[in-house]
């Protein structure tokens, strides 16, 4: 009786802890068009099923395919925390099942790693990327590959390892069924409407007007490091950014689960 108990204690803290064990969807954002660029800008995003506390990120990849005459690159800092120059777009000369280049985007394991703080539903912008051509894809599909496509050497799957003391695992659970792929032939007018907005003054010292704001539902101000300093969700309009210390910051307008990302400097 007492080994059945025991077993039962045992099995119970099990399913705890896996209860505990966060599992990340993997999904890809529009972010607009890149100003330093002229390119197309995306997200590699991973969102937590539960809460994330002081966990350790370590490496993580996903295959991710683009036209024709189309690659990836231009990394930059997401929200994160993970600097940009960590990430690869590596071309293995394959192709998917739909005939188009792919690309494994993956992180490098840097000497000193990057803490996760994240509450559950939160998506992180792992890294944000371009899609590089002689000029914008008007046709053709960006995809985020499911593990189940013929372009994956066995070394190649989707993952995202957390280390826990000593032990690392791979955390993640599936891709988004509705932010898995972008049409390029519809993007460009999904671009139009978001480059009417617009902010001045750009520097800024105390307040940053938004203009064109039309069906935005929040902003968002991050630091260089992809941190997120302030969110706004009401006033659109006028931000005040008095309290901000002097230097470069990102802009991200939210709309339609669309986003535009501008550059500013604070004076």
């Amino acid at each position: 009786m007492k080994q059945i108990y025991s077993f039962i204690v045992l099995l119970f803290i099990s399913i705890i802890t896996y209860a505990q064990t966060e599992q990340y969807e993997f999904s890809i954002q529009y972010i607009g068009v890149n100003g330093s660029t002229g390119n197309y800008q995306f997200a590699f995003v991973a969102t937590p099923d539960a809460d994330v506390t002081n966990q350790l990120s370590s490496d993580m990849a996903a295959m991710v395919s683009v036209p024709a005459g189309y690659s990836i690159g231009n990394f930059e800092n997401g929200t994160s925390g993970i600097p940009s120059s960590e990430f690869l777009a590596d071309n293995y000369g394959l192709n998917s099942d739909a005939g188009d280049p792919t690309f494994y985007i993956n992180r490098q394991v840097p000497t000193t790693n990057i803490f996760f703080n994240f509450t559950s539903g939160t998506p992180i912008q792992l890294v944000l990327f371009d899609i590089i051509g002689a000029t914008p894809p008007t046709s053709g599909f960006l995809r985020l590959l499911p593990p189940g496509d013929g372009s994956r050497l066995g070394f190649l799957p989707d993952y995202i390892n957390m280390t826990d003391g000593s032990t690392t695992t791979d955390r993640y659970g599936t891709q988004s069924t509705t932010e898995n792929s972008y049409n390029f032939s519809t993007l460009g007018i999904i671009n139009s409407e978001l480059d009417r907005v617009s902010i001045y003054p750009n520097p800024v010292k105390n307040e940053l007007n938004i203009k064109g704001f039309k069906n935005i539902d929040s902003v968002s101000i991050t630091n260089i490091s992809g941190q997120v300093i302030k969110q706004f969700t009401n006033s659109l309009e006028k931000l005040d950014l008095s309290d901000l210390s002097s230097g470069v910051y990102f802009v991200s307008i939210s709309s339609q689960e669309k986003i535009k990302r501008i550059k500013i400097i604070k004076d």
